[in-house]
């Protein structure tokens, strides 16, 4: 399959926990994120074209992000499922919270 991303993704050493925003309930773990997208694995699949308002659990605080799924793959190995979101546009506090994650992440390599 050919690569369509545009930015470099960040793998996490320790996953991250994201919930849904409205419900605050855990749908997975973070595995990669980029400015444009993230991929959370999780034990529930996720539709494509389906919207989000999740939020990225961090130490001391949560970052909110709103998503849209772009694929979701099964992964039997580990008894859950691979999902690709894009992430849509955020306000500029939101958009430097991520901004730092990115680069953190990008220095710990």
């Amino acid at each position: 399959m050919k690569e369509k991303r545009t930015a470099d993704r960040r793998n996490l050493l320790r996953y991250l926990k994201i919930f849904d925003k409205e419900s605050g309930e855990f749908l997975g773990h973070l595995v990669n994120i980029s400015a444009g997208g993230m991929l959370m694995v999780s034990e529930q699949p996720v539709q494509p074209d389906t919207n989000l308002h999740l939020h990225i659990e961090l130490v001391s605080e949560r970052i909110p992000v709103k998503v849209c799924c772009v694929w979701c793959r099964e992964d039997p190995e580990i008894e859950s499922y691979n999902i690709g979101f894009n992430l849509f546009a955020t306000d500029p506090e939101t958009d430097a919270k991520l901004k730092m994650l990115i680069q953190t992440l990008k220095e710990n390599r």
